[in-house]
């Protein structure tokens, strides 16, 4: 279908008495159905945390430092090359996998690795920003 994207169209029934103090149950939301609720995402390498064109043991530490301590500026920009077993979440297990892989002959991240490309899986993670891959 022809859709404009905007999230929702809002509808405001004003009242005949204008000094109505309970206004807000005469607001309506329509959802879109044309909007996409997923933000857009950029291509990245799953894995490559650090964005530095590797997948080592850095990357792996970058995701336990994020969980533990904070925000790591890489992973916050691109919550999807973190996601490591592309779950769809941010856990322990990511670097976990990376791990495997790196030093246990585990599976390799899935898609997209080992080159750049945009994430086949529906989540609720995203990624607006990854250099290596503009």
């Amino acid at each position: 279908p022809n859709c404009v994207n905007y999230a929702h169209v809002i509808v405001a029934i004003v009242p005949e008495n204008e000094n109505d103090p309970d206004v807000t149950n005469n607001i309506y939301c329509i959802n879109n159905p044309c909007f996409n609720s997923q933000p857009p995402s950029h291509d990245f390498v799953r894995g490559d945390v650090n964005q530095d064109g590797r997948i080592n043991i850095s990357d792996a530490v970058d995701i336990v430092y994020h969980l533990s301590r904070g925000q790591v500026p890489e992973i916050s920009n691109c919550e999807d090359a973190a996601d490591a077993n592309d779950d769809g979440k941010l856990n322990i297990a990511d670097p976990i996998y990376l791990l495997q892989y790196l030093f246990r002959g585990g599976d390799p991240p899935p898609a997209p690795f080992p080159g750049c490309g945009e994430d086949p899986t529906e989540d609720r993670l995203s990624c607006s920003s990854f250099d290596l891959c503009r």
